[in-house]
């Protein structure tokens, strides 16, 4: 009888371990809690969704984005299927697609930033115009002098942008060069 109890516990304990272990493994049949978005670089790449807590992302959406190449070999009886990521360089440089995906955001960041400098300037010198023809009305000596230190602050302000702005657009020259010579590469 000892041995039958034995037999029967034992058998129970692998049973439910090995449920255990199965379910921590796999993910088929668990309920998707949500999705997610799966961006590189402000680019949407493709949708994860959210099991568990956890996010799963499609390998070949991603592996693709860099560059690399992916196989799948399906399951057999013996083994589970298997994804094979190949990288298609010695991974010394990034691949030229995803170098044009970062040279254009970081384009995109900079004409953007241009932009508001730009805006910038010409509303303060907007602002200068309009406080020059209030101080024609100003008779204090005293307000026309917080007048004329708010069109002095302008005016650094200006300056300061016009120099940001000489770097800004050699940055952006920069940039244009490298999207030209990786475009003609291609």
């Amino acid at each position: 009888m000892k041995k039958v109890v034995i037999a029967f516990v034992a058998g129970a304990l692998l049973m439910v371990s090995g449920q255990a272990l199965a379910e921590s493994i796999s993910q088929v049949g668990k309920k998707v809690g949500g999705e997610a978005i799966v961006e590189l670089n402000d680019t949407q790449l493709s949708n994860a969704i959210i099991v568990d807590g956890k996010s799963y992302a499609p390998v070949r959406d991603i592996a693709e984005s860099f560059g690399a190449d992916v196989e799948f070999e399906g399951a057999t009886k013996e083994s589970k299927a298997v994804i094979k990521l190949i990288t298609t360089t010695d991974g010394s440089e990034m691949p030229a697609a995803h170098k044009l995906v970062i040279l254009n955001e970081q384009r995109g960041k900079v004409a953007e930033e241009i932009t508001r400098r730009e805006s910038a300037n010409t509303n303060l010198l907007n602002d200068n115009a309009i406080i020059e023809k209030d101080i024609e009305g100003i008779t204090q000596e005293w307000a026309k002098d917080i007048q004329r230190a708010k069109i002095t602050s302008n005016n650094a302000i200006i300056a300061e942008n016009e120099v940001l702005l000489v770097d800004l657009k050699a940055q952006l020259a920069e940039i244009d060069k490298q999207i030209a010579e990786l475009e003609s590469a291609q």
